[in-house]
């Protein structure tokens, strides 16, 4: 048979956004390179409460922003034999600390019925009977579910107060009253030391809501030294770094995840230069990763570059048509350019997506506000 002459095709155009960031071709992108570690430490064992009701029900605030783990790019990567407790990766041979693995909690066999019928009453939001089934369980992930279960519960009251007092949209003073025996309790088990890093996170916020920031910022950094990978407590962390001199003075092990956090906190800063630069080489390791790209289109608005912005958030619409994270800021840019059909069309798919959400009411209002329709827009807004 002669050999097939036919000309090679020649490769698809690439798009606006794979054009001003290679880093943006998502269909062949290499693999980010491996984060070695200790042999075994790729994938521990997670504990109960980040697999299940944790993520399912923090508080709002916690919610509102995702952790970086988003997109093609994945934290599990293969490891190859190392330096024992250290952990090199791409970024220019900087060297980390390896990840804890939390210890197992011998108590947990022993209780583990009551744990998964107080878990289950977690679920169903019975806050108040998940806290009376867990009474004198001494477990670690028992006491933690026990007492968070309590902390929520005093939320779900304090929000019941407000709303009966002043009305949705009113301020009042309601209080968690559970906070004064949480802080008690926590207090005590981290004097004692048995306490883990999630009682911990507990335990800060705790410390944050009755106004001690400073105790709160340190047993916060205490947690995530404790164990990297609970990203709500490196953002509560965050909230409590409001000026440059509080984040540099944290004595934070060199995880990292550290780099996710003073990305976070510079861009939340406004320190948009530094926010960008560790974007970028965060970018060289996880190449696909759509929650960096994201939070480069963020610094790219904040710092009026719209058009690189618009950008990357369209490269992301392209490749994850359903997305609602990080829209809201895409609206802003579309709003301050009066791009009102590309406004439009967003609007109408975060709607039919999910359009309770504060992104998706955010995005609708804006959208009536360019379109002059300011009733509108007022109620879109008090329904977020």
């Amino acid at each position: 048979m002669p050999p097939n002459l036919s000309p090679t095709p020649p490769p698809p155009p690439l798009s606006r956004a794979a054009t001003a960031y290679p880093s943006f071709k998502k269909k062949t992108c290499a693999p980010p390179a491996p984060i070695c570690s200790k042999v075994g430490e790729a994938t521990p064992n997670l504990p109960d409460q980040t697999n299940g009701f944790l993520q399912g029900s923090l508080p709002r605030r916690a919610l509102s922003r995702r952790p970086p783990a988003r997109g093609g790019s994945s934290f599990r990567r293969r490891l190859r034999p190392g330096a024992a407790g250290e952990a090199g990766t791409p970024l220019g041979g900087v060297s980390y600390v390896s990840t804890p693995i939390p210890d197992d909690d011998d108590a947990f066999d022993v209780g583990a019925d009551r744990y998964l019928l107080a878990k289950a009453y977690f679920d169903c939001r019975e806050y108040r009977r998940t806290a009376h089934v867990l009474r004198g369980q001494i477990g670690r992930k028992a006491v933690f579910l026990r007492c968070y279960a309590l902390y929520t519960a005093g939320e779900k009251r304090k929000e019941e107060e407000t709303v009966e007092l002043e009305g949705s949209l009113g301020k009042s003073n309601a209080v968690n009253q559970e906070l004064v025996a949480l802080e008690r309790e926590l207090a005590t088990h981290r004097r004692t030391g048995a306490i883990d890093s999630f009682c911990l996170y507990l335990y800060g916020i705790v410390l944050r809501d009755k106004g001690s920031e400073a105790l709160a910022r340190t047993v916060l950094v205490e947690s995530v030294n404790s164990y990297p990978w609970n990203w709500s407590a490196w953002l509560e962390l965050q909230s409590l770094c409001t000026s440059s001199d509080i984040l540099n003075n944290l004595n934070l092990k060199n995880h990292w995840m550290k780099d996710f956090f003073l990305a976070s906190a510079h861009l939340e800063l406004k320190m948009h230069e530094e926010a960008l630069k560790r974007y970028e080489r965060l970018m060289g390791v996880f190449r696909c990763s759509d929650y960096i790209q994201a939070q480069i289109a963020t610094v790219q608005y904040s710092m009026r570059d719209l058009d690189e912005a618009d950008m990357i958030f369209e490269e992301l619409l392209r490749t994850d048509p359903f997305r609602v994270d990080s829209m809201d800021v895409y609206s802003n840019l579309l709003y301050a350019k009066e791009s009102s059909t590309a406004l439009s069309f967003l609007a109408h798919r975060v709607f039919l997506t999910d359009k309770y959400r504060p992104e998706s009411c955010c995005i609708i209002a804006n959208y009536y506000s360019l379109k002059g329709q300011h009733e509108n827009q007022f109620c879109t807004f008090k329904e977020d």
